[in-house]
């Protein structure tokens, strides 16, 4: 009798593990596709505005941004007037 109870709990334990891993997955799936439908968006003091990724960033020294045709751009953050993200 003993056996049996274990044996189940050990059946429901499976099976709850293999639900959280398909709740995580789901969740890492959508949120990185939610973060393909944003690009960010560089306005500069000029009035120049250019989109793309910001590909990396140096907090208040400069940023490096690749626009669509995979040309890569870097700003000094005294040229910035803004970032954004747009859909």
């Amino acid at each position: 009798m003993a056996e049996k109870k274990l044996k189940n709990n050990n059946l429901k334990m499976r099976k709850m593990k293999k639900i959280l891993v398909l709740v995580v997955f789901t969740f890492i799936s959508m949120s990185t596709m939610a973060q393909d439908n944003y690009r960010d968006v560089v306005y500069l003091k000029n009035g120049s505005v250019l989109r793309g990724v910001i590909t990396e960033q140096h907090p208040n020294v400069s940023i490096k941004l690749e626009t669509a045709d995979q040309s890569i751009i870097v700003f000094q953050m005294e040229e910035i007037e803004k970032i954004a993200k747009e859909p």
